[in-house]
């Protein structure tokens, strides 16, 4: 095991069931009866914020959900980097770092 955390780039680039399809959120967008809005989620490691992005949902209950998902994947990929699997997310934006 290495000295430093592989980022999420090395962890996403890993995966090849990772991927984006933009028209569909497109056509998502387009129906007048949902509204997707920007959301902020934490990703922590070990319990420590990583890092805050904002996931396009109809509610953050979405999300959150979607951001789990995804901390799922990543503590896959890491577990194949030789790392343990301690990835979470939670609603909000990450607090400041004290470092």
């Amino acid at each position: 095991m290495g000295d430093t955390l592989p980022t999420v780039d090395d962890l996403v680039a890993a995966d090849p069931d990772v991927s984006f399809d933009g028209s569909q959120l497109t056509a998502l967008s387009q129906d007048p009866s949902v509204q997707i809005l920007p959301w902020p989620v934490c990703f922590l490691y070990a319990g420590r914020p990583a890092f805050s992005i904002e996931l396009n949902a109809p509610g953050p209950e979405l999300a959150l959900l979607t951001a789990r998902q995804m901390a799922d994947r990543f503590n896959q990929q890491a577990a194949n980097f030789g790392y343990q699997p301690l990835m979470t997310a939670q609603g909000g934006f990450c607090p400041p770092s004290s470092d």
